[in-house]
């Protein structure tokens, strides 16, 4: 039987750890060689182990890689004790059929009474698994030394409620080249939980990946959560599932839990004992060997420092010094509630070790505990154990475990088969041990030293200055995991906040454990808003500042808990409902499970009561005569529940000022220190005396006349008078007539008075609230009467015709009408007599009495049509051929109306509508002689058929011609521009316009008129010109206000037409402003409005806001821009653009009147028209048949218009 060389098939050659008791096993029906051991090459250092298999398929040649059999590490002390429970000498393994069958012991974490009343504890146990031929595991493990964990509290444990976070790095563990390493590549790890209370929030992670012999760690973190209801103090158990391009597998994460809080149940440092001795309670015993050595302390072996001690020297008999020696601590005793105990100290050794084997020593010590029983009870004892046999951590300095082993050795005087702390520590180490299972007990430290029959660590180190082992700064305490779920609650037990008083908070601190001995603080920063006041807490609780930073130390005698107490002043700063809040937390250093309820908010709005106002009463004055205003003095006062600060109380328009005549509205505001405001408000109302002024006229007996006053100063202040002038002629009123916007009265009179000087005397009798009223006298002065007789027109006569009779109409005298003739004719009385061929002319005359003068003489001649002038265009002869001279010598003043009847016209439609017969009157245009058209068409002087009558009238007299009217069409006009819309106030608006009548009828255009109220009144722009087409031009120069301005045109046949623009708004920027709320009713039911409008300085176009919902039609408007403001008198007007529920382009005429300015009724009232700017179509109108420029609106339901006249 011959072999092979040997081949490493380990998965670190050189740098692996112990690998022991392998077992080889071959698959009969594949030929697969198997292989199975102990490993403890998982971690760096320590008794950490697993059971790891590996196989060949080609007789040996090539082995896999190396695999775990164990589903997770276990440590090979555990429950280890001088019997020594060996693992591995029943491991065996059988393959069949593909499938390896392998058994093996295997250790786990008991605590420290497992297995009582028995010597030993209840492991090892044995395990047995199958494992598939196909079943692979990626060669990955935990790097236990640099896994990193992040708790939520930062106190570096893993407690109830916390958030946690982890590194879990990996290691391509083999490197055994003969294995044939390689790149773990594709690596994903999914983290899962084994129980209910942890929740993963992050799971899953990749890896980079990993060469042979390097590790990596997971590219983000794994986060767990753990329940408030996790049972602290268990351990954390954690599977990480790993796959990779290479093959998967599973790894188990255990970490502890709970944060420690230590008792100290026994220390020891030796320093109060002289070297050489023991102290009180220690106890030696020698075990075994020929030559008792005892424990002792010794101060040289640490430098100084007097520490437990035993030699290691070649001091036995017969040349044999196996020994073993027993160190007994006192008595200690566990608390009950001991959840675990941690053991530390620090170790200093120089010891026999083996050079060539790196973990075998010969001669060293170590810590077995004895069991004497429930503390309860008198001490007995029960057994004792290694220290390592039921460890949860267990380091020596910064390795795992104990550094040596001893070898087997069948000697009862000497410690075989364990490890120990031995060799060269190279100094002081630090040794900590945590150890479960112990609460309740009774328990000795039992330090155990051994050595074997020769040599010493001088004989491996010569250069050593001593051997032996040294233990020093003994440290024993009972652990407890403790958490406290703290919780507090804030509340306001003072009542409202109100500024510049005190408010009161009250904070209930609660401790609902589980852990009751905690001490907690309360933190409270109070706002800026408020200044602390005072602070006080029960339970023996501290308030540790006096300012706004309040830290409340509440003690654990008191569990944490009680109620604090603090007063803050709030600040008189503090606007009305402003928020106030402000938070509480409670904190301690131990673990809260529930940090949700360690804070409370008290929320609450600051109360600041508004300044009480006190305004004068409304003031009434009177300006100087022709006086616009006068000065008013008065006094605003105010008080608050903070001091007022300087400046607080401002009254606009201020005392002192100049108030214009009219109704100003004086506000009162006060601003407290919080910058709420208060306002009460007054009117000061100044009037205008006044001066009437009546004018003196001259009449005639019986004439009308008219008589005037005029009323001033009117406007003024933009304010206007109005009323009635009462007219007393000869001290009898003759009466009244109402003032008109320039402040004149004129009354129609006819004087009945004769000839004579009389008085006039007005007495303006004032509606308006501003002008007072006056009085004033004037003088008629009556001459006589004029008269003029009527008389008929002549028909044609013939020479030979009988003599006819001639009538006239007296002209009021009492005197008879004598009658006169010339030419081809003579008279007698009322008889006229033809006496031959010609022209007779026919006067009458008539002498005045005491009223009436002496009549003028007035004649009527026939002539010819021709000698009159051409016939202009629009017109044609009439056939009639009539045409008249008139002349009188009466006198007369202004216009004269003439009437005509002509019974020789027989067709009565000559007279009806649309009145074809017309009288054409010559007169001087343009320094030529024109027929124009002078027919009354229009009133009670309008041709009439029945009494066929007919009327002109005319500045003068002379030739009259009877002609047709042939053009009935209106003109055209067109090109009527404005040169600036809107305008602001002082600047020149250029009207520009074009008539024609050249497409309609083509007659001469006779008169062009503008106006400027939409058509009520008119004003010549220009007349009897002599083309049927005219363009003209218009400089308008208007005060502030909105205009409807229209143009008219007529021609020569009196045909019309007319033009108007909507509105031309004359602007002033310098001028007030308005602003308004409320709501009206109209036939659209409830609208409720807001709105300003203000033209900032410099600006031609106002900024503001208009908003207007009509809740029946579920309509929103609201402005997007405006194109003007206006503001006159009492009424401001809008015109802007808006969207409707955000959408759309509309357009707004907004007409507002501030009824405490008004002189109608002094009601608030708007006027809301909103149009589609597309199309026109109007959507909503309260007052939709009202003029825009002159609508009054509707009353308010509620609410107010305010005109602003201070800017």
């Amino acid at each position: 039987l011959t072999f092979t060389n040997p081949a490493r098939i380990n998965s670190r050659p050189g740098n692996d750890r112990a690998q022991w008791f392998p077992w080889v096993t071959v698959d009969n029906s594949s030929g697969r060689v198997y292989v199975f051991y102990y490993d403890q090459g998982i971690d760096t250092s320590g008794d950490l182990t697993q059971s790891t298999y590996q196989f060949s398929d080609d007789g040996g040649l090539t082995w896999k890689r190396p695999m775990p059999l164990t589903d997770h590490p276990f440590k090979a002390g555990w429950g280890n004790d001088l019997g020594r429970p060996n693992l591995g000498d029943y491991n065996q393994a059988v393959a069949q059929k593909g499938e390896l069958f392998a058994s093996w012991a295997e250790t786990e974490l008991l605590p420290f009474t497992k297995g009582l009343p028995s010597t030993r504890m209840e492991t090892p146990m044995v395990v047995f698994k199958g494992v598939p031929a196909n079943s692979l595991k990626v060669t990955l493990t935990p790097n236990f030394n640099e896994t990193t964990v992040t708790d939520g509290n930062g106190n570096g444990f893993i407690d109830a409620g916390e958030q946690v976070r982890f590194k879990l790095p990996l290691t391509n563990y083999v490197t055994n080249t003969s294995l044939n390493p390689t790149v773990i590549t594709g690596i994903v790890a999914t983290l899962s939980a084994t129980t209910s209370t942890v929740t993963i929030v992050q799971g899953t992670s990749g890896y980079p990946s990993i060469a042979p012999g390097a590790s990596a760690t997971n590219d983000r973190d794994f986060i767990i959560q753990l329940s408030p209801s996790y049972v602290r103090g268990t351990p954390l158990n954690l599977v990480l599932n790993v796959t990779s391009n290479q093959g998967s597998t599973t790894l188990l994460v255990t970490r502890a839990t709970g944060t420690p809080m230590a008792t100290a149940i026994f220390q020891e440092n030796f320093d109060s004992i002289p070297p050489g001795s023991l102290p009180s309670g220690w106890l030696t015993l020698h075990i075994g060997g020929n030559n008792t050595v005892s424990w002792t302390t010794n101060n040289t072996f640490n430098s100084g420092n007097n520490g437990a001690f035993h030699i290691n020297a070649n001091d036995g008999l017969a040349h044999d010094s196996t020994r073993w020696e027993r160190l007994l601590s006192p008595l200690i005793q566990v608390p009950s509630d001991s959840e675990y105990v941690t053991l530390d100290f620090d170790a200093k050794y120089n010891t026999q070790d083996d050079p060539a084997f790196n973990i075998r020593a010969y001669d060293g010590f170590l810590l077995r505990i004895g069991d004497y029983g429930p503390s309860s009870s008198p001490p007995a004892f029960l057994r004792a154990i290694l220290a390592e046999a039921f460890d949860e951590e267990f380091t020596t300095g910064s390795l795992e475990h104990l550094p040596k082993h001893f070898p087997r050795e069948n000697n009862p005087a000497y410690l075989q088969d364990l490890s120990a702390w031995a060799g060269d520590s190279a100094g002081l180490q630090h040794i900590h041990m945590k150890l479960k299972g112990m609460a309740g007990r009774s328990i000795r430290l039992w330090w155990e030293f051994t050595q074997d029959a020769n040599l010493t660590c001088t004989d491996v180190r010569p250069a050593a200055p001593a051997c032996g082992v040294l233990f020093d700064n003994l440290v024993v305490q009972s652990i407890i995991t403790v958490q406290a779920d703290l919780s507090v609650t804030k509340s306001i037990t003072s009542g409202p906040a109100i500024s510049g008083q005190n408010i009161t908070y009250r904070i209930d601190a609660t401790n609902n454990g589980p852990t009751v001995n905690v001490s907690s603080t309360v933190s409270d920063d109070l706002p800026p808003l408020l200044s602390f006041v005072s602070c006080s807490a029960t339970g023996g609780g501290t308030c540790n500042s006096s300012d706004n930073h309040q830290t409340v130390t509440l003690p654990s005698g008191a569990s944490g808990s009680g109620t604090i107490t603090l007063v803050a002043a709030i600040s008189c700063s503090a606007p009305g409902g402003t928020p106030l809040s402000n938070t509480a937390t409670i904190s301690s250093s131990t673990p809260d499970p529930d940090p949700s309820n360690n804070l409370s908010t008290a929320v609450t709005k600051i109360v600041n009561p508004l300044p009480v106002m006190s305004c004068p009463a409304d003031i009434v004055t009177t300006a100087g005569p022709g006086q616009a205003s006068t000065i008013a003095n008065f006094t605003v006062t105010a008080t608050d529940n903070c001091p007022l600060p300087a400046g607080a109380i401002v009254a606009k328009p201020a005392s002192g000022s100049a108030f214009l005549v009219g109704t100003t509205k004086v506000t009162g505001t006060a601003t407290d220190s919080g910058g709420d405001k208060a306002s009460c408000g007054f009117n000061v109302t100044v009037k205008a005396p006044t001066a009437t002024e009546v004018k003196s006229i001259a009449g005639q007996h019986g004439n009308p006349v008219t008589l005037t006053a005029s009323v001033s100063p009117t406007p003024l202040a933009e304010q206007t008078a109005t009323g009635t002038v009462d007219f007393f002629v000869t001290g009898d009123l003759v009466g009244s007539s109402p003032l008109d916007a320039s402040g004149v009265a004129v009354l129609p009179y006819t004087i009945v008075q004769g000839p004579g000087t009389y008085s006039i005397n007005a007495n303006y009798v004032s509606t308006s609230p501003f002008f007072l009223p006056s009085a004033g006298s004037g003088q008629l002065t009556v001459g006589k009467a004029n008269q003029t007789i009527g008389f008929g027109i002549l028909p044609n006569k013939t020479y030979g015709d009988p003599p006819f009779a001639v009538s006239a109409t007296g002209g009021g005298s009492t005197q008879p009408v004598v009658f006169a003739a010339s030419g081809t004719c003579r008279i007698s009385g009322n008889i006229v007599t033809i006496t031959g061929a010609g022209t007779c002319t026919v006067t009458a005359s008539q002498a005045g009495d005491k009223t009436v003068m002496t009549a003028g003489t007035t004649s009527i001649t026939p002539i010819d049509p021709a000698t009159a002038g051409s016939i202009p265009g629009g017109f044609a002869m009439s056939g009639t051929n009539l045409a008249f001279n008139l002349m009188t010598t009466a006198s007369y003043s202004d216009q004269i109306t003439t009437c005509f009847v002509l019974n020789s016209i027989t067709e009565p439609a000559q007279f009806q509508n649309p009145y074809p017969l017309r009288i054409m009157h010559r007169e001087m245009v343009n320094d030529s002689y024109t027929l124009v058209d002078r027919t009354i068409l229009t009133g009670r002087n309008s041709p009439n058929p029945t009494t066929k009558t007919i009327c002109a009238k005319t500045p003068s007299l002379s030739l009259f011609v009877f002609a047709k009217a042939v053009d009935f069409t209106p003109l055209k006009i067109s090109d009527f521009t404005l040169s600036q819309i809107p305008a602001r106030v002082g600047t020149t608006v250029v009207l520009a316009a074009k008539a024609s009548d050249v497409d309609t009828g083509d007659s001469n255009i006779a008169l062009m008129e503008y106006s400027m109220d939409d058509g009520k009144t008119w004003r010549v722009i220009g007349s009897n010109y002599t083309s049927p087409t005219v363009t003209v031009s218009v400089p308008l120069n208007l005060q502030t206000g909105a205009y409807s301005v229209c143009v008219r045109a007529a021609d020569a046949a009196q045909n019309s037409s007319y033009s108007c623009v909507p509105i031309l708004a004359i602007y002033d920027p310098n001028g007030p402003f308005v602003t308004g709320n409320g709501w009206i009713r109209s036939d659209s039911g409830k609208a409720e409005f807001e709105f300003n409008a203000k033209y900032h300085k410099d600006s031609t176009v106002p900024s503001g806001d208009t908003n207007v919902d009509l809740q029946a039609a579920d309509m929103h408007f609201q402005s997007t821009s405006y194109e003007w403001l206006v503001v006159s008198g009492s009424r401001a007007q809008i015109k802007g653009s808006g969207k409707i529920n955000g959408k759309g382009d509309y357009g707004i005429l907004l007409t507002a009147i501030d009824g405490k300015i008004s002189d109608e009724d002094r009601m608030d009232r708007v006027r809301l028209k909103i149009w589609n700017k597309a199309d026109g179509v109007i959507i909503y109108d309260n007052v939709p048949t009202a003029s825009d420029i002159e609508s009054t609106g509707t009353k308010l339901g509620g609410g107010n218009i305010t005109i602003h006249r201070s800017r």
